[in-house]
């Protein structure tokens, strides 16, 4: 049986969530108006970065690898954003400075990008790491946003 982050990047990216159906469900509380970046409109726009000097070859083929890409407004100051989202099954320190990485690199086609990243669990480094770095987490489907779990640990 698929693990819960397996069925939730599957049902994000594939069937009617690819046209973006499910992406409000998952990702609403913090970006309105998602919609899902299909991979042959991210490799797109990664080839004309590369060909402007924007990215190498490189950067485009590890922002390729990305899991999901999520555009909308992001609702604390409804600014037009980029989410980049990984769905490792146990979310450890180097799958959050996966997503923090990539998200640098695509921030620079030009939109600001939110780096998240969702699992069933999370090792308490890569705790540490998301805080530190203002990576969102989706753990077993709940939407974790950075400061309020800083918050909640004093």
């Amino acid at each position: 049986m698929p693990s819960r982050t397996t069925s939730l990047s599957s049902r994000v990216r594939t069937g009617s969530a690819a046209t973006g159906k499910r992406a409000p469900a998952y990702f609403g509380r913090p970006i309105g108006k998602a919609q899902v970046v299909r991979a042959e409109e991210l490799s797109s726009l990664l080839e004309d970065a590369e060909g402007r000097g924007v990215l190498s070859a490189s950067d485009r083929d590890e922002v390729g690898w990305t899991d999901l890409v999520l555009r909308g407004r992001w609702r604390a100051d409804d600014r037009q954003v980029m989410v980049l989202a990984e769905f490792p099954s146990v979310v450890d320190r180097h799958d959050v400075l996966r997503a923090t990485d990539r998200a640098t690199l695509l921030t620079r086609l030009g939109t600001p990008v939110v780096p998240m990243v969702a699992g069933t669990s999370v090792t308490e480094q890569a705790a540490e790491v998301a805080r530190s770095r203002s990576v969102w987490q989706i753990l077993n489907g709940r939407m974790i946003e950075p400061a309020a779990e800083a918050a909640s640990d004093s």
